[in-house]
Protein backbone atom coordinates (compact mmCIF):
# COMPACT_ATOMS: atom_id res chain seq x y z
CA UNK A 1 0.00 0.00 0.00
CA UNK A 2 2.81 1.95 0.66
CA UNK A 3 5.09 1.48 -2.07
CA UNK A 4 7.95 0.84 0.49
CA UNK A 5 10.91 -1.62 0.18
CA UNK A 6 10.91 -4.03 2.95
CA UNK A 7 14.44 -2.94 3.67
CA UNK A 8 14.67 -2.90 7.23
CA UNK A 9 16.43 -5.44 8.57
CA UNK A 10 19.40 -3.78 6.57
CA UNK A 11 20.15 -1.51 9.33
CA UNK A 12 20.87 -4.16 11.88
CA UNK A 13 24.13 -4.35 10.67
CA UNK A 14 24.62 -0.44 10.33
CA UNK A 15 26.51 1.03 14.19
CA UNK A 16 25.05 3.98 15.54
CA UNK A 17 26.15 7.10 15.13
CA UNK A 18 26.48 9.72 17.54
CA UNK A 19 24.37 12.40 17.40
CA UNK A 20 27.16 14.78 17.46
CA UNK A 21 28.78 12.65 14.24
CA UNK A 22 25.29 13.35 12.54
CA UNK A 23 25.96 17.19 13.05
CA UNK A 24 29.33 16.92 12.47
CA UNK A 25 28.97 15.34 8.88
CA UNK A 26 25.73 17.56 7.72
CA UNK A 27 27.09 20.80 8.49
CA UNK A 28 30.06 19.62 5.85
CA UNK A 29 28.05 18.26 3.71
CA UNK A 30 26.04 20.84 2.12
CA UNK A 31 24.95 20.58 -1.88
CA UNK A 32 26.67 16.63 -1.59
CA UNK A 33 24.52 13.44 -2.01
CA UNK A 34 24.31 11.28 1.93
CA UNK A 35 22.50 7.93 2.92
CA UNK A 36 20.41 8.48 5.55
CA UNK A 37 19.93 5.34 7.72
CA UNK A 38 16.78 5.45 10.47
CA UNK A 39 16.80 4.24 13.58
CA UNK A 40 14.82 0.87 14.25
CA UNK A 41 14.80 0.24 10.70
CA UNK A 42 11.77 1.64 10.26
CA UNK A 43 9.31 4.98 8.92
CA UNK A 44 6.36 6.07 9.83
CA UNK A 45 4.48 7.19 6.76
CA UNK A 46 1.16 8.91 6.22
CA UNK A 47 -1.51 7.24 3.55
CA UNK A 48 -4.18 9.66 4.03
CA UNK A 49 -4.45 13.79 3.91
CA UNK A 50 -4.45 15.69 7.47
CA UNK A 51 -7.75 16.74 8.15
CA UNK A 52 -8.83 20.00 10.89
CA UNK A 53 -6.36 19.80 13.94
CA UNK A 54 -5.93 16.23 13.65
CA UNK A 55 -2.66 14.40 12.56
CA UNK A 56 -2.57 12.40 9.57
CA UNK A 57 -3.42 8.73 8.99
CA UNK A 58 0.08 6.56 9.38
CA UNK A 59 1.19 3.42 8.84
CA UNK A 60 5.00 1.90 9.95
CA UNK A 61 6.96 -0.04 7.51
CA UNK A 62 10.32 -1.66 7.50
CA UNK A 63 12.88 0.90 6.03
CA UNK A 64 16.90 0.85 6.52
CA UNK A 65 17.29 4.13 4.57
CA UNK A 66 17.06 6.58 2.22
CA UNK A 67 19.68 8.80 -0.44
CA UNK A 68 19.23 12.70 -1.12
CA UNK A 69 20.74 15.68 -1.42
CA UNK A 70 21.81 17.94 1.75
CA UNK A 71 19.80 21.03 0.25
CA UNK A 72 20.79 23.24 2.94
CA UNK A 73 22.45 23.51 6.65
CA UNK A 74 21.91 26.32 8.89
CA UNK A 75 24.12 26.27 12.16
CA UNK A 76 22.35 28.88 14.80
CA UNK A 77 21.69 29.77 17.71
CA UNK A 78 25.69 30.37 18.72
CA UNK A 79 25.64 26.33 18.11
CA UNK A 80 23.14 25.20 20.04
CA UNK A 81 21.03 24.15 16.84
CA UNK A 82 21.39 22.77 13.56
CA UNK A 83 18.81 22.48 10.61
CA UNK A 84 19.35 20.40 7.56
CA UNK A 85 17.01 19.73 4.34
CA UNK A 86 17.33 16.47 2.80
CA UNK A 87 15.95 16.86 -0.83
CA UNK A 88 15.05 13.78 -2.19
CA UNK A 89 14.82 12.66 -5.89
CA UNK A 90 12.14 11.30 -7.41
CA UNK A 91 12.14 7.64 -7.08
CA UNK A 92 13.24 7.73 -3.25
CA UNK A 93 10.39 9.78 -2.54
CA UNK A 94 7.96 7.00 -3.85
CA UNK A 95 9.88 4.20 -2.42
CA UNK A 96 9.85 5.87 0.84
CA UNK A 97 6.14 5.98 0.22
CA UNK A 98 5.81 9.90 1.17
CA UNK A 99 3.75 10.46 -2.19
CA UNK A 100 0.59 8.16 -2.04
CA UNK A 101 -1.28 10.47 0.16
CA UNK A 102 -1.04 13.40 -2.27
CA UNK A 103 -2.63 10.77 -5.17
CA UNK A 104 -6.00 10.71 -2.32
CA UNK A 105 -8.57 12.50 -4.28
CA UNK A 106 -9.14 14.69 -1.77
CA UNK A 107 -5.76 16.22 -1.41
CA UNK A 108 -4.44 19.54 -1.73
CA UNK A 109 -1.13 19.08 -3.08
CA UNK A 110 0.32 22.68 -3.37
CA UNK A 111 2.85 21.37 -0.68
CA UNK A 112 4.12 18.33 -2.61
CA UNK A 113 8.16 19.38 -2.07
CA UNK A 114 10.06 16.09 -1.69
CA UNK A 115 11.90 17.58 0.88
CA UNK A 116 12.52 16.18 4.67
CA UNK A 117 13.93 18.59 7.11
CA UNK A 118 15.94 17.80 10.50
CA UNK A 119 16.73 19.50 13.72
CA UNK A 120 19.52 19.11 16.16
CA UNK A 121 19.29 20.76 19.65
CA UNK A 122 21.90 20.99 22.38
CA UNK A 123 19.49 22.65 25.15
CA UNK A 124 18.00 19.58 26.53
CA UNK A 125 21.20 17.71 27.52
CA UNK A 126 22.98 21.15 28.58
CA UNK A 127 19.91 21.92 31.17
CA UNK A 128 19.62 18.46 31.77
CA UNK A 129 22.42 18.62 34.38
CA UNK A 130 22.55 14.38 33.00
CA UNK A 131 26.19 15.10 31.53
CA UNK A 132 29.46 16.34 32.99
CA UNK A 133 30.12 19.30 30.95
CA UNK A 134 34.15 19.19 32.34
CA UNK A 135 34.83 15.72 31.28
CA UNK A 136 32.36 15.35 28.10
CA UNK A 137 34.32 14.16 25.17
CA UNK A 138 32.81 15.09 21.83
CA UNK A 139 33.56 12.83 19.28
CA UNK A 140 34.12 15.00 16.53
CA UNK A 141 37.47 16.71 15.76
CA UNK A 142 38.10 20.40 16.88
CA UNK A 143 37.93 22.14 13.63
CA UNK A 144 34.09 21.38 13.14
CA UNK A 145 31.60 24.10 12.35
CA UNK A 146 29.80 22.65 15.03
CA UNK A 147 32.60 23.33 17.59
CA UNK A 148 34.39 26.43 16.49
CA UNK A 149 31.08 28.06 16.26
CA UNK A 150 31.32 27.76 20.28
CA UNK A 151 34.58 28.93 20.45
CA UNK A 152 33.50 32.34 18.63
CA UNK A 153 30.76 32.43 20.76
CA UNK A 154 32.40 31.57 24.19
CA UNK A 155 31.92 34.94 25.23
CA UNK A 156 28.33 34.18 25.52
CA UNK A 157 28.00 30.58 26.60
CA UNK A 158 30.31 29.82 28.86
CA UNK A 159 30.83 26.15 28.74
CA UNK A 160 31.87 23.19 26.59
CA UNK A 161 29.16 22.16 23.94
CA UNK A 162 26.29 19.53 25.58
CA UNK A 163 25.70 16.75 23.17
CA UNK A 164 23.00 16.93 20.44
CA UNK A 165 19.70 15.17 20.78
CA UNK A 166 18.85 11.96 18.42
CA UNK A 167 17.75 14.21 15.70
CA UNK A 168 14.03 13.42 14.30
CA UNK A 169 13.30 13.86 10.78
CA UNK A 170 9.99 15.82 9.86
CA UNK A 171 8.18 16.81 6.72
CA UNK A 172 4.91 18.76 5.69
CA UNK A 173 1.42 16.58 4.96
CA UNK A 174 -0.95 17.30 2.28
CA UNK A 175 -4.23 18.61 3.56
CA UNK A 176 -7.07 17.70 2.63
CA UNK A 177 -9.62 19.61 0.14
CA UNK A 178 -12.19 19.67 3.09
CA UNK A 179 -9.99 21.45 5.39
CA UNK A 180 -11.88 24.80 5.82
CA UNK A 181 -8.73 26.43 7.34
CA UNK A 182 -5.72 24.70 6.04
CA UNK A 183 -3.43 26.83 8.40
CA UNK A 184 -5.10 25.40 11.79
CA UNK A 185 -4.70 21.84 10.06
CA UNK A 186 -1.59 19.56 11.87
CA UNK A 187 0.67 19.61 8.93
CA UNK A 188 4.21 18.67 10.45
CA UNK A 189 4.70 14.83 10.89
CA UNK A 190 7.82 12.91 12.27
CA UNK A 191 8.93 9.92 10.03
CA UNK A 192 11.68 8.85 12.33
CA UNK A 193 14.97 9.03 13.62
CA UNK A 194 18.25 9.16 12.35
CA UNK A 195 20.49 6.39 13.18
CA UNK A 196 23.36 7.12 10.98
CA UNK A 197 24.22 9.70 8.30
CA UNK A 198 27.03 8.45 5.50
CA UNK A 199 28.53 10.83 2.87
CA UNK A 200 28.24 9.42 -0.75
CA UNK A 201 30.20 10.15 -3.99
CA UNK A 202 27.01 10.34 -5.98
CA UNK A 203 23.45 9.19 -6.20
CA UNK A 204 21.38 7.41 -9.11
CA UNK A 205 19.58 9.93 -9.11
CA UNK A 206 20.02 13.52 -8.28
CA UNK A 207 16.82 15.73 -7.32
CA UNK A 208 15.86 18.74 -10.09
CA UNK A 209 16.16 21.94 -8.49
CA UNK A 210 12.34 22.48 -8.76
CA UNK A 211 11.17 19.06 -9.37
CA UNK A 212 7.43 19.44 -8.19
CA UNK A 213 5.25 16.87 -10.00
CA UNK A 214 1.44 17.13 -8.87
CA UNK A 215 -0.14 14.54 -9.09
CA UNK A 216 -3.48 13.70 -11.75
CA UNK A 217 -2.32 17.06 -13.52
CA UNK A 218 -3.06 19.60 -9.99
CA UNK A 219 -1.09 22.12 -8.84
CA UNK A 220 -2.26 24.60 -6.41
CA UNK A 221 -0.43 27.74 -4.98
CA UNK A 222 -1.99 29.26 -1.99
CA UNK A 223 -3.19 33.14 -2.15
CA UNK A 224 -0.94 34.91 0.15
CA UNK A 225 -4.51 36.51 1.60
CA UNK A 226 -7.95 34.76 2.07
CA UNK A 227 -10.13 33.72 -0.55
CA UNK A 228 -13.16 35.54 -0.11
CA UNK A 229 -16.20 35.45 -2.42
CA UNK A 230 -18.19 38.68 -2.44
CA UNK A 231 -21.00 37.58 -3.31
CA UNK A 232 -21.65 34.74 -0.33
CA UNK A 233 -20.10 37.17 2.40
CA UNK A 234 -22.80 38.52 5.09
CA UNK A 235 -23.00 42.52 5.11
CA UNK A 236 -21.28 44.18 8.20
CA UNK A 237 -22.78 47.17 9.30
CA UNK A 238 -20.76 50.27 8.62
CA UNK A 239 -20.89 52.13 12.15
CA UNK A 240 -17.94 53.70 14.26
CA UNK A 241 -17.39 50.81 17.02
CA UNK A 242 -17.00 48.40 13.90
CA UNK A 243 -14.90 50.63 12.31
CA UNK A 244 -12.53 51.83 15.17
CA UNK A 245 -12.51 47.84 15.62
CA UNK A 246 -10.64 47.00 11.84
CA UNK A 247 -8.72 50.24 12.56
CA UNK A 248 -6.91 49.02 15.23
CA UNK A 249 -6.27 45.40 14.40
CA UNK A 250 -4.74 46.58 11.49
CA UNK A 251 -2.88 48.97 13.51
CA UNK A 252 -1.73 45.97 16.00
CA UNK A 253 -0.68 44.49 12.56
CA UNK A 254 1.88 47.00 11.53
CA UNK A 255 3.23 47.14 15.18
CA UNK A 256 3.45 43.15 15.01
CA UNK A 257 5.40 43.39 11.59
CA UNK A 258 7.88 45.90 13.21
CA UNK A 259 8.09 43.67 16.28
CA UNK A 260 9.23 40.47 14.26
CA UNK A 261 12.04 42.48 11.93
CA UNK A 262 13.48 43.30 15.38
CA UNK A 263 13.10 39.97 16.90
CA UNK A 264 14.64 38.08 13.99
CA UNK A 265 17.53 40.76 13.71
CA UNK A 266 18.31 39.96 17.08
CA UNK A 267 18.53 36.44 16.65
CA UNK A 268 15.23 36.04 18.55
CA UNK A 269 13.67 33.34 15.85
CA UNK A 270 10.91 31.71 17.72
CA UNK A 271 9.88 35.44 18.83
CA UNK A 272 9.76 36.64 15.16
CA UNK A 273 7.84 33.36 14.01
CA UNK A 274 4.97 33.88 17.03
CA UNK A 275 4.59 37.91 15.54
CA UNK A 276 4.52 37.51 12.01
CA UNK A 277 1.80 34.50 12.37
CA UNK A 278 0.01 37.12 14.39
CA UNK A 279 0.43 40.07 12.05
CA UNK A 280 -0.85 37.68 9.11
CA UNK A 281 -4.06 36.42 11.24
CA UNK A 282 -4.67 40.13 11.64
CA UNK A 283 -4.21 41.55 8.24
CA UNK A 284 -5.87 38.37 6.64
CA UNK A 285 -9.31 39.15 9.15
CA UNK A 286 -9.02 43.05 7.93
CA UNK A 287 -9.49 41.43 4.22
CA UNK A 288 -12.60 39.71 5.45
CA UNK A 289 -13.78 43.02 7.08
CA UNK A 290 -12.85 45.22 4.29
CA UNK A 291 -15.44 43.04 1.77
CA UNK A 292 -18.40 42.54 4.61
CA UNK A 293 -18.07 46.46 4.66
CA UNK A 294 -18.17 47.12 1.52
CA UNK A 295 -20.88 44.51 0.97
CA UNK A 296 -23.34 46.65 3.41
CA UNK A 297 -23.27 49.81 1.26
CA UNK A 298 -21.31 49.40 -2.02
CA UNK A 299 -22.33 52.67 -3.05
CA UNK A 300 -21.14 54.14 0.01
CA UNK A 301 -17.50 53.02 -0.49
CA UNK A 302 -15.48 55.32 -1.78
CA UNK A 303 -12.61 53.62 -3.62
CA UNK A 304 -9.48 54.62 -4.76
CA UNK A 305 -5.65 52.98 -6.36
CA UNK A 306 -2.86 54.64 -4.92
CA UNK A 307 0.88 54.28 -5.22
CA UNK A 308 2.46 53.46 -2.30
CA UNK A 309 6.33 53.27 -3.06
CA UNK A 310 8.11 51.90 -5.66
CA UNK A 311 5.94 49.42 -7.70
CA UNK A 312 3.06 48.83 -5.23
CA UNK A 313 -0.54 49.36 -5.90
CA UNK A 314 -3.03 48.79 -3.26
CA UNK A 315 -6.61 49.69 -3.47
CA UNK A 316 -7.99 52.55 -0.24
CA UNK A 317 -11.55 51.81 0.89
CA UNK A 318 -12.60 55.28 2.48
CA UNK A 319 -16.08 54.04 4.77
CA UNK A 320 -15.47 57.19 6.41
CA UNK A 321 -14.15 60.92 6.83
CA UNK A 322 -11.72 58.93 9.61
CA UNK A 323 -11.28 55.55 8.45
CA UNK A 324 -10.25 54.02 5.21
CA UNK A 325 -8.38 50.72 5.00
CA UNK A 326 -6.15 49.67 2.22
CA UNK A 327 -5.71 46.55 0.35
CA UNK A 328 -3.28 44.87 -1.59
CA UNK A 329 -4.84 44.71 -5.39
CA UNK A 330 -5.08 40.57 -5.30
CA UNK A 331 -6.79 40.68 -2.17
CA UNK A 332 -9.88 42.18 -3.16
CA UNK A 333 -12.51 39.82 -4.90
CA UNK A 334 -13.31 40.93 -8.36
CA UNK A 335 -17.11 40.78 -7.63
CA UNK A 336 -16.25 43.83 -5.33
CA UNK A 337 -14.94 45.94 -7.72
CA UNK A 338 -18.00 45.38 -9.90
CA UNK A 339 -20.16 46.20 -6.54
CA UNK A 340 -18.80 49.16 -6.24
CA UNK A 341 -18.34 50.56 -10.17
CA UNK A 342 -15.11 50.08 -10.56
CA UNK A 343 -13.31 50.39 -13.82
CA UNK A 344 -10.11 49.45 -13.65
CA UNK A 345 -8.95 50.79 -17.19
CA UNK A 346 -9.86 53.59 -17.02
CA UNK A 347 -8.26 54.43 -13.08
CA UNK A 348 -4.43 54.91 -12.32
CA UNK A 349 -2.96 55.06 -9.57
CA UNK A 350 -2.10 57.81 -7.51
CA UNK A 351 1.20 58.36 -5.65
CA UNK A 352 0.66 59.09 -1.84
CA UNK A 353 3.66 59.84 0.97
CA UNK A 354 2.57 56.56 2.96
CA UNK A 355 4.03 56.50 6.35
CA UNK A 356 2.43 53.70 7.90
CA UNK A 357 1.88 54.39 12.17
CA UNK A 358 3.23 51.40 14.51
CA UNK A 359 1.97 53.55 17.75
CA UNK A 360 -1.35 51.51 19.02
CA UNK A 361 -1.50 54.25 22.62
CA UNK A 362 -4.13 56.24 21.12
CA UNK A 363 -6.49 53.70 20.12
CA UNK A 364 -10.32 54.11 20.84
CA UNK A 365 -9.77 50.07 21.39
CA UNK A 366 -7.17 47.65 22.63
CA UNK A 367 -6.23 45.01 20.54
CA UNK A 368 -8.66 42.36 22.66
CA UNK A 369 -11.44 44.62 22.66
CA UNK A 370 -11.34 44.93 19.26
CA UNK A 371 -11.11 41.59 18.12
CA UNK A 372 -14.07 40.92 20.31
CA UNK A 373 -16.15 42.96 18.34
CA UNK A 374 -15.50 41.20 15.25
CA UNK A 375 -15.96 37.64 16.93
CA UNK A 376 -19.34 39.32 17.59
CA UNK A 377 -19.69 39.44 13.86
CA UNK A 378 -18.32 36.47 13.11
CA UNK A 379 -14.64 37.03 12.19
CA UNK A 380 -11.96 35.57 14.52
CA UNK A 381 -8.56 36.63 13.68
CA UNK A 382 -7.45 32.98 15.56
CA UNK A 383 -9.54 31.39 12.84
CA UNK A 384 -6.66 32.78 10.39
CA UNK A 385 -3.43 31.92 12.06
CA UNK A 386 -1.15 29.55 10.43
CA UNK A 387 0.10 27.83 13.43
CA UNK A 388 -1.66 28.19 17.37
CA UNK A 389 2.04 27.27 18.93
CA UNK A 390 5.56 27.90 17.63
CA UNK A 391 8.37 26.05 19.14
CA UNK A 392 11.64 27.27 20.77
CA UNK A 393 14.28 24.54 19.41
CA UNK A 394 16.94 26.58 21.22
CA UNK A 395 15.29 26.54 25.12
CA UNK A 396 13.07 24.01 24.47
CA UNK A 397 9.82 25.46 24.71
CA UNK A 398 6.16 26.28 22.93
CA UNK A 399 5.00 29.91 22.55
CA UNK A 400 1.24 30.14 21.94
CA UNK A 401 -0.03 32.91 19.30
CA UNK A 402 -3.25 32.61 19.89
CA UNK A 403 -5.33 35.93 20.11
CA UNK A 404 -7.21 36.86 24.08
CA UNK A 405 -10.27 37.80 22.96
CA UNK A 406 -12.75 40.31 24.89
CA UNK A 407 -16.04 39.14 24.04
CA UNK A 408 -17.74 41.89 25.49
CA UNK A 409 -18.87 44.10 22.36
CA UNK A 410 -19.82 47.00 24.90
Amino acid sequence: MTGIEQDGDETDTIEQMHPDRVGHILSAGEKKPVRVYLEGGEITVPIKPVKERRGPETVTVPCACFDAIVDMVDIADAGETIYARFHLPESEWCRLGLHKHWEEDNAEDWRCERIIEVWLSRFKNTSSGEYDSDRYSSPVPSDSPTVTIYEEHDFEINSPPAPFDRPDLEFDVATAESVSNYHNARTRHTLGSVKTVELLDSIDEWPEKRDVSPPNGRYKIPSKHPQVDFDEVDPLPIDRNILAAVHAINRHAKRLNEEADRAYKIGEGAEAKVKSTQKKALYDAKTIAVHRLTKSAPDAVDLRLHGLYEDVEMYCFRFSTDYSFHQPRDAVDDELLDAVGWNIYNEEAREIDFQPSTDVSNLQLSLSEALGVLSSHGIDANDHLQTEVVEDYTFGYRISTIFRIDDDDS
